[in-house]
């Protein structure tokens, strides 16, 4: 369902009424772009770009719902003293519309909802028709922000992703693909004994002018999942459903971001020369980090992978110092830190011990016990005795 904003600059007109009459009496003149329009077009761009151009919309279905503007947002000669834009009404809440007014305010523009009978401007309020006095707009929340895909200079965050990972999967080539999460892009293998997953996650910077690529490189391994899962109470189980819908349907039991990679046993080439932590805001440096990702990917990275394919190749990369260290300080992620203490039982009695100590110690641990409804760690001291219990059997 869509409807009509009307933009115009007239400072004078306060009311409903005055609007419509003021815009209704403007001559259907083109004497080439309204540069209020256009400066408003490049503001509000910024929160809600144009999507209606973008090459890939085609490959989904209901793309076009996803965008603000269905028949496009552009400046161009064409604008008279009086811009009718089509508005996506599913993607309009409160606060988006108070974005819009905002960013045409500052634009020097009035903006008419003569549906609704509303007049926003000037400043951050609106009157309806008959309305002695204005309304205060509602602030713009971050949910207004990104109500419609999140999107940083027109940069759609989803395709984003895809176009990072899809890199990846073609550099790594035959026996990899490419899946879809809530909030990621996947690109996985069945390798030996183990799934190699790789995913990329693209999201807002702090900035909220920019966006940050995450690549994160992991490890699921089914027979140590099915050691650790029987020892754990069903609610824990069933949580990692959540995290397997928002990875694509992966489980990410042993995971790095990709600089990290370097800092431990591994090989300094394993870090993408950009780090992973990629701050891009525009079209050409995305394509500047896929361009750079492809091969770096296929020379340093597959390689790499092609020689880690059971449990045992796990051992020497997981169980570091640093990881011990970050077992002792760092976040406590589930199932993470199930599927270390189950490899570190592999190693030894004494490497599960080290593990089980310093997960004890992690200040994280009662807050992870909090957040599954068990204060006490009943769950946490289940687990270590499961599997101390294991070798003596």
């Amino acid at each position: 369902m869509s409807f009509v904003l009307r933009f115009f600059h007239a400072p004078h007109v306060t009311n409903v009424r005055e609007a419509v009459a003021w815009a209704d009496a403007q001559p259907d003149t083109r004497d080439g772009p309204n540069p209020h329009f256009a400066d408003f077009v490049e503001r509000i761009s910024e929160f809600y770009p144009d999507l209606s151009g973008d090459d890939d919309d085609d490959e989904d279905e209901g793309e076009e719902s996803r965008n603000l503007w269905p028949e496009g947002l552009v400046s161009d000669d064409d604008d008279g003293p009086v811009v009718n834009v089509l508005i996506n009404a599913d993607m309009l809440d409160p606060g988006v519309m108070a974005a819009i007014a905002m960013h045409a305010g500052a634009a020097g523009l009035r903006v008419l909802d003569e549906q609704n009978g509303l007049l926003f401007g000037p400043g951050p309020k609106y009157i309806g028709l008959g309305d002695a006095a204005p309304t205060p707009l509602p602030e713009i929340s971050d949910v207004a922000r990104s109500l419609m895909t999140e999107n940083v200079r027109g940069l759609r965050f989803d395709l984003s992703q895809r176009k990072i990972a899809d890199a990846l999967k073609s550099a790594l080539g035959k026996g990899f693909t490419r899946a879809e999460g809530r909030s990621t892009a996947v690109v996985r293998r069945a390798h030996g004994d183990l799934h190699q997953i790789l995913t990329v996650q693209v999201i807002r910077s702090t900035d909220r002018r920019n966006a940050r690529a995450y690549c994160r490189l992991g490890f699921a391994c089914e027979s140590l999942a099915n050691t650790w899962m029987p020892l754990l109470p069903a609610t824990f189980v069933k949580r990692r459903a959540n995290y397997d819908a928002s990875a694509g349907g992966t489980e990410l039991e042993f995971r790095w971001f990709l600089p990290e990679l370097a800092n431990g046993e591994l090989p300094a080439m394993l870090s993408h020369a950009t780090a992973s932590r990629l701050l891009f805001g525009d079209a050409a440096t995305l394509q500047h980090i896929v361009d750079g990702i492809e091969p770096w990917a296929a020379a340093a990275l597959r390689p790499f992978l092609d020689v880690v394919r059971s449990v045992d190749d796990l051992i020497p990369l997981c169980l570091t110092d640093a990881a011990l260290q970050h077992a002792r300080t760092g976040p406590m992620a589930f199932p993470v830190y199930p599927a270390m203490l189950t490899l570190a039982r592999r190693a030894g009695r004494d490497v599960l011990d080290a593990y089980a100590a310093a997960y004890r110690a992690n200040r994280e641990l009662p807050r992870l016990c909090a957040l599954f409804k068990d204060p006490a760690g009943e769950h946490f001291d289940r687990l270590v005795e499961g599997l101390r219990a294991l070798d003596r059997v």
